[in-house]
């Protein structure tokens, strides 16, 4: 049989929220995290390299979506879409080193993966995460986060100091649910 692959992917408003949700509405100055639950759902396959992205509107904008996709070399690209507001417009920008991901890859109960660190960004191009079996123990959870950055630029000074990106908080993921 062929590998089956299936994707929930979520957003959470606001610092300190857990409301996880595929509507969700930002400010310009918060952080903001998204999720993305990663399943074959054929037991007895595994699909071969398994790659995320995450599309999300470039610029500033009120209304868009972010669009989580998931390939598999020998298998269907799955996708599911989180609606977004900017109350006022902004812009998303991913906050560095902050893609974490979750996984028993052999599903043998121990974690390989518990909320780890990775690198990649998958609001640029694809996060390489590898061979994925098919069945429940073991499902892929990878979350990112953003900051949204307001429409307009206030002006700066002369020379302008370089921000280094911190994460004021860590949100759990949610439950994970079989498709």
């Amino acid at each position: 049989p062929t590998p089956n692959m299936t994707i929930r992917h979520l957003g959470v408003t606001g610092n300190g929220n857990t409301n996880w949700s595929h509507s969700v509405t930002f400010n310009p100055g918060d952080e903001v995290d998204f999720y993305a639950e990663i399943h074959n759902t054929v037991v007895g396959t595994t699909a071969m390299a398994v790659k995320l992205k995450a599309n999300v509107p470039s610029g500033t904008f009120v209304d868009g979506t972010s669009v989580a996709r998931v390939s598999a070399d020998n298998a269907n690209t799955a996708s599911d879409t989180v609606n977004i507001h900017i109350n006022g417009g902004g812009k998303l920008e991913f906050i560095p080193n902050s893609t974490r991901v979750t996984w028993d890859v052999n599903g043998d109960g121990n974690k390989e993966f518990n909320n780890t660190y990775v690198t990649g960004n998958p609001m640029v191009g694809d996060l390489m995460i590898g061979d994925q079996h098919g069945c429940n123990q073991y499902i892929i959870q990878v979350g990112w986060a953003a900051r949204v950055v307001g429409g307009q630029p206030s002006p700066s000074p002369s020379p302008s100091p370089t921000p280094v990106a911190s994460r004021s908080s860590l949100r759990e993921y949610p439950v994970w649910s079989a498709n």
